[in-house]
């Protein structure tokens, strides 16, 4: 029982014991033990028992002692496999938190070496093996905590250590590097190595070919083409892909003088080069011998990287110009000279490399080109894909100062913040990139010639293109070239103004035009338009475009405006415009072809306004402005659509009227032959008796559509000032004028025109009985046969009877005097007497 209770005890017993308490306490235990033996035998009763006895306790002692001393064994190797895997986890774990620390990582591989003899000899393993597995262990700890803070550097590491580990490690750790660092390699493939651009030109600046074909050592074409050399626009030079190519295709000629032709001077080098049947050959060994400080007939090895470079340098000198030249950067000829001195591929545009899909292309990272193909081919792979987001959102940032600087060559010829070459090669890649510098260039070619050809009129355009249209000889395809670029900006001229001639003025600062001003002031609208109004027709003379007052967006403002607008309001906005033209008919009717084309009926309204004319009052009726007649009328008739919904939706006429052969029947009849070859104002005004008809129906609450005849005949009246038959012709009266009054005032005119010497052998008499035939706003031809009596420079004779009378100035009558043929109880009056403008022709 004791020594069950020494060895198996939970709480107490030996083998209950673990690790180092069991190794420490062994001796105790045993000394237990064998105290067990002794306190027993003094226990028994007799000798003969004690004799009996003393053999099973010794055995039963000697069992208890081996399993304590096998478990005491035990417990020692686990203790001591324990701490060995205990310092080796614990060194590892310490080396991991200094992965860059190589001196720690030895100390750290000596530690793992020495823990691996005791667990091999614990477990019966093979050492080496044990280490093996501690390193790999170790490896990935290093490995796992460097990536996460520098993963090419950890890449780069294990690249070089990977065969100190076993293969199935190995590949495990590469696939997790190589997956980390693979983003920051294709960024470096974006930044790192790889050619360059020529610096970008100043803004204006002709290049020459040798530096626009990337060529510049002027090589001529051929049929066998360099590596690199790219098809070019250029029929005599070579072009090529990038700076580096055209340097290099330069460095294996001058390589071959000296190998296959054996030219080893200056002199026989650049007497080859650029023979003198085409060049100052002397002048130009002269000046190559000075750049390289030697001496023209110096024997020289071109094999010699130095010498070569500082020959190349100065034959790029002499064929592009000290200035281009230099764009040409001590980087980019090292690494042209560089290929052809070690005969390899030229270096190959950024695009172009991350465009490959060829796994042997240079990358110019040395750790990407080392890769397997697989490998590499990935990383430009996420480089391509960078790339195209880096140069997407470059574009984005860029798209807006090339537009900018596009619109500021156009408008000015030049620009103040223009993107470099660079930044749109970036931007925009090398396959897009040269199209957006090329287009940026003839951009500004075209806005200088913009500037030279704007404020001509356009017959002195014509003139200068005629002038400037090339002719075959010497220099013609530049000269066509640049005739090419004023011919496009002569019509970019000449469509802008088409388009918008107010606007066009305004903008380039010509006729004095300067914005309307807003709406909200009709007096300061009138100013400005009173200035137009001087010059409406030296514009459309001198652009070649029909008449024009406003600009687009002032004429779409005025119509936005009048659209829809209360008839007071819409009134004053008519008034304004005819009073600001001077009360010129034939500049109102201009003003509101472009304001209200669809409307034309507004430009009578606005003169009829402008000019005060109102209905006389009758028992029926009270006095109104007839331009309130026509305004009703016509939103009446073409009711527009509301914003928000409300009343009408707009098109369809809010009132039936008559049969359309009877409205026509009736007009004919009144009107006669007073509009005979005046097509438009014969609809003109019948749609203006329409409106007026459509108001006077709807203020005598009439909807029904039934033709009243009486009504029909006053709108006609009212629409056209009055239709009397005058020497066997029907005449439209000045507005507001009777016809006694008419024929009064004509003849102190005819009289006064036949005194004047004006019309061609001609009596007052006979040009008072001859017919009249108008030719609007109350002037009139005089018509003789088929033809019209004309003055002396050949001009039709026209008397303008709203002028002042030669004889005494026409006063205008009153309300009862002026009434015109009454109809349905109307009569019209003037507010107030306007002088006449003679009409204008343009």
């Amino acid at each position: 029982r004791q020594l069950n209770a020494l060895q198996f005890d939970p709480e107490s017993g030996f083998l209950a014991r673990k690790g180092r308490e069991a190794v420490d306490g062994l001796a105790d235990a045993v000394s237990q033990a064998e105290s067990v033996r002794g306190s027993v035998l003094q226990g028994a009763p007799n000798e003969v028992v004690k004799r009996v006895a003393d053999p099973i306790i010794a055995r039963a002692v000697e069992g208890a002692v081996a399993a304590m001393n096998r478990h005491a064994r035990v417990e020692s190797d686990r203790w001591a496999l324990s701490s060995a895997e205990g310092v080796a986890t614990a060194a590892t774990q310490a080396m991991s938190l200094n992965y860059l620390d190589e001196r720690l990582w030895g100390q750290t591989v000596g530690t793992l070496k020495f823990q691996a003899e005791t667990i091999g000899r614990i477990k019966g393993e093979d050492p080496t093996a044990v280490e093996q597995g501690l390193l790999d262990r170790a490896w990935r700890a290093r490995y796992r905590a460097w990536v996460q803070h520098d993963a090419v550097g950890a890449f780069t590491s294990f690249l070089g250590n990977r065969e100190k580990m076993d293969p199935t490690t190995a590949l495990g750790l590469e696939h997790q590097l190589f997956t980390a660092a693979a983003p920051a390699l294709a960024d470096q493939l974006l930044t790192v190595g790889g050619p360059g651009v020529v610096a970008p030109a100043v803004p204006g600046e002709k290049l020459p070919r040798g530096i626009r074909n990337n060529n510049p050592g002027l090589l001529q074409r051929s049929e066998e083409r360099w590596d690199g050399e790219i098809p070019g626009s250029d029929t005599r030079y070579a072009s090529f892909e990038t700076p580096e190519a055209g340097i290099r295709a330069m460095g294996k000629t001058l390589l071959a003088y000296q190998d296959r032709h054996g030219l080893r001077t200056v002199a026989g080098i650049v007497s080859r080069w650029a023979p003198s049947t085409e060049n100052d050959s002397a002048g130009y060994v002269r000046f190559v011998a000075k750049a390289m400080g030697v001496q023209p007939d110096q024997q020289l090895d071109l094999h010699d990287a130095g010498t070569l470079s500082k020959l190349a340098r100065a034959i790029v000198t002499v064929e592009n110009g000290a200035q281009a030249g230099a764009r040409i950067s001590d980087a980019q000829l090292s690494a042209g000279l560089d290929a052809a001195l070690n005969d390899r591929a030229p270096p190959r545009a950024p695009g172009t490399v991350l465009a490959s899909r060829d796994a042997s292309i240079p990358t110019y990272s040395a750790l990407v080109d080392a890769l397997p193909p697989d490998q590499k081919l990935h990383v430009m792979q996420i480089a391509r894909a960078r790339a195209r987001e880096a140069q997407g959102a470059a574009r984005e940032v860029l798209k807006g100062r090339v537009q900018d600087t596009e619109a500021a060559y156009l408008t000015t010829g030049a620009a103040p913040n223009p993107p470099s070459e660079a930044e749109i090669l970036g931007a925009y890649g090398q396959m897009q990139g040269p199209a957006v510098i090329r287009r940026l260039r003839e951009t500004q070619a075209l806005g200088v010639n913009i500037q030279q050809v704007k404020t001509l009129a356009d017959r002195d355009i014509e003139a200068v293109l005629s002038a400037a249209r090339p002719q075959p000889g010497d220099g013609y395809a530049q000269r066509a070239a640049d005739f090419k670029l004023l011919e496009e900006a002569a019509g970019r001229v000449r469509a802008s103004r088409r388009a918008d001639p107010v606007g066009y003025a305004g903008a380039v600062g010509a006729f004095g035009v300067t914005p309307l001003p807003s709406l909200a002031d009709p007096a300061a609208m009138g100013a400005e338009l009173g200035r137009r109004a001087q010059v409406v027709g030296d514009i459309a003379r001198d652009y070649g475009t029909a008449p024009a007052l406003f600009t687009k967006p002032e004429a779409a403002a005025l119509a936005t405006a009048l659209r829809g607008a209360p008839v007071e309001l819409a009134k004053n906005y008519l008034g304004a415009i005819y009073t600001g033209l001077g009360g010129d008919a034939d500049l109102m009717r201009v003003a509101m072809r472009q304001v209200a084309p669809d409307a034309p009926v507004l430009a009578v309204a606005g003169v009829y306004q402008g000019r005060g004319l109102r209905t006389t009052a009758t028992t029926a009726r009270a006095a109104t402005d007839v331009s309130d007649l026509i305004l009703r009328g016509n939103a009446i008739l073409h009711p527009v659509k509301r914003e928000d919904g409300s009343d009408h939706q707009g098109g369809a006429s809010l009132i039936k009227m008559p049969e359309e052969k009877l409205l026509l029947t009736d007009w004919n009849a009144r009107t006669g032959e007073a509009f005979k070859g005046r097509e438009g104002a014969n609809d003109l005004f019948q749609q203006t008796a329409r409106s007026i008809y459509a108001a006077l129906s709807a203020e005598d609450g009439d909807f029904s559509g039934v033709y009243d005849a009486k009504r029909w005949r006053s709108s006609i009246d009212l629409a056209t000032g009055g239709i009397e038959r005058h020497n066997g012709a029907e005449i439209v009266l000045p507005y507001g004028m009777p016809y006694n009054e008419f024929r009064d005032s004509l003849r102190v005119r005819t009289e006064a025109l036949a005194k004047s010497a004006q019309p061609v052998a001609t009596t007052a008499g006979e040009l008072e009985s001859l017919p009249l035939e108008n030719v609007g706003d109350g002037r009139y031809l005089f018509r003789r046969g088929t033809g019209y009596i004309v003055t002396k420079d050949g001009h039709p004779l026209v008397v303008n009877m709203n002028a002042p009378s030669p004889a005494k100035p026409f006063v205008p009558q009153s309300p009862v005097q002026a009434q015109i043929p009454k109809a349905a109880g109307f009569a019209v009056t003037p507010r107030g007497a306007v002088e006449g403008i003679p009409g204008r022709r343009w």
